[in-house]
């Protein structure tokens, strides 16, 4: 059996047509618009690959979900982007592995994480002095010199 890869214009569009439920109308439209772009034989037939076919199901659904094309197509830029920025972020992630070993990464993260202070816990209310007011007196200090809460002069 032959491979065939992802990205290898191989499905006219009458294939794409049963396959996906969509009239030849539609996906020239989707054509147009920028959508999908499918690849040319001299004869200038349309040809679509794996990807194409993927990203008009895609197209499909969404559409199917009462969004715009104008929609649709700001969601798939912004997929790309967002795609994009990931392979950044994995490639930086794989070189900082290779630059840094794992179990280093884990011991001086562990180590960090000991020489934290403290921290009160969310349920925890602080304590606040309110400013501007005379601090009250306890029991115990009342006690020793009278209910009246003044202190006497000593």
């Amino acid at each position: 059996m032959v491979e065939v890869s992802r990205t290898q214009p191989v499905y006219p569009v009458g294939v794409i047509t049963e396959l996906l439920g969509l009239s030849a109308r539609q996906v020239r439209y989707y054509e147009e618009v920028g959508l999908v772009v499918p690849a040319r034989t001299k004869g200038r037939q349309r040809l679509y690959s794996t990807a194409d076919v993927e990203a008009l199901v895609r197209v499909k659904s969404l559409i199917d979900t009462g969004r715009t094309v104008e929609q649709v197509k700001e969601l798939l830029k912004s997929e790309e982007e967002w795609e994009g920025d990931l392979q950044v972020l994995l490639k930086q992630q794989g070189e900082a592995r290779s630059l840094y070993p794992v179990d280093a990464l884990d011991r001086v993260l562990a180590r960090v994480l000991d020489e934290e202070p403290e921290v009160a816990s969310v349920d925890e209310e602080p304590e606040v002095a309110n400013v501007g007011e005379e601090p009250e007196v306890g029991e115990a200090e009342e006690e020793r010199h009278g209910n009246s809460g003044e202190v006497p002069n000593e």
